[in-house]
């Protein structure tokens, strides 16, 4: 395994419209959620590789033993190839679109490292399929 292959345990939480939301204890702030387990699954790498895209040293993933689950949950391992996030999402071509967001929003995503491009794409995403 390279040093770009990453796995973390991610949280899926069964909701009762059988959405599940999904949560990466090892990365703060690391949420999302998919209409169903394939799309959680996707979702929770897309927000993985958001969160380490441009790290350099990536947090260390906890013992599966020490992660609490309460009834719904669901303990997925998440793995990713980041050198083949990184090479999918720079062949996308970006273009940068100006937002405007109240400040505290903007504050609290930055303390919990939410990267707001990824949120608006994914929201979008899940808009243009819902439409």
């Amino acid at each position: 395994m390279s040093k770009d292959e990453v796995f973390y345990p991610a949280i899926f939480h069964h909701q009762e419209d059988g959405a599940f939301t999904v949560k990466v204890p090892d990365l703060k702030g690391a949420v999302t959620y998919g209409d169903d387990m394939m799309t959680a699954f996707h979702s929770s790498q897309d927000v993985i590789g958001g969160y380490l895209f441009s790290e350099k040293h990536y947090p260390e993933p906890t013992d599966v033993a020490e992660i609490p689950l309460v009834p719904g949950d669901q303990l997925v391992i998440v793995p990713l190839d980041l050198n083949e996030y990184r090479s999918r999402e720079q062949q996308t071509k970006k273009v940068k679109v100006t937002v405007t967001i109240p400040e505290g929003l903007r504050d609290e995503a930055r303390e919990r490292h939410i990267v707001l491009s990824h949120v608006l794409t994914e929201g979008l995403r899940r808009e243009l399929e819902n439409n």
